[in-house]
This record gives structure tokens, sequence and C-alpha cells, in this order.
């Protein structure tokens, strides 16, 4: 019995950072290029099927409206979110300055 828990044990321990998910980062974008995404001195690759959108604020509610990698300036604030070093979805945040 204790080595099939302990077998148990083990695999939810290999298994669980395959299943965590995306990790959010956001920060001012200071280099971009056609591959890579420099947020506040932290380099990411942008996946091929990355998705951006704006994010806007009107009246406290947030909206998303569709962009493409050419909206993404740098100065911009954006919110990432990760898998790994893995850009997979960019949030322009239109609504800071």
């Amino acid at each position: 019995m204790k080595r099939i828990l302990i077998s148990i044990f083990a695999l939810l321990l290999i298994t669980i950072p395959v299943f965590a998910g995306h990790a959010f980062y956001n920060g001012k974008v200071t280099k971009i290029s056609e591959n890579f995404l420099t947020v506040d001195g932290n380099v990411y690759w942008i996946a091929s099927n990355c998705r951006v959108v704006f994010h806007d604020q009107i009246k406290g509610a947030f909206f998303e409206k569709p962009a493409t990698l050419r909206d993404v300036k740098v100065g911009n604030w954006v919110t990432v979110a990760v898998e790994g070093k893995t850009i997979q979805r960019i949030m322009i945040e239109r609504y800071r300055k």
C-alpha cells in the first residue's frame, strides 16, 4: 500500500507542472522584434498563434478589441500570458499611460 501511495505522489509531482497553465506578467514594452518581445527587461518568444488584443477601460468596465502584432509598440503597457518563456497572448493596455 505504501508503494502505491508513493507512486501516485511521484506521478502527481511529475504531471502537475504540465497542467499549471499560463503565468501573467505586465509592464512596458522595451524592445520588439519579429519573434521576440522584451517587457521590462524580460525577453519572451512570441508564439506563432499568439493572440493580440487592445484592453480599454470605459466607465470602470474593461473591454477587449482585436489587435495585431503591428499594434504593439515600444513604450506600450502590456500584460502577457506566457507558458514558460513563450507568449500566448498580448493585451495592450490602452487605458494606462
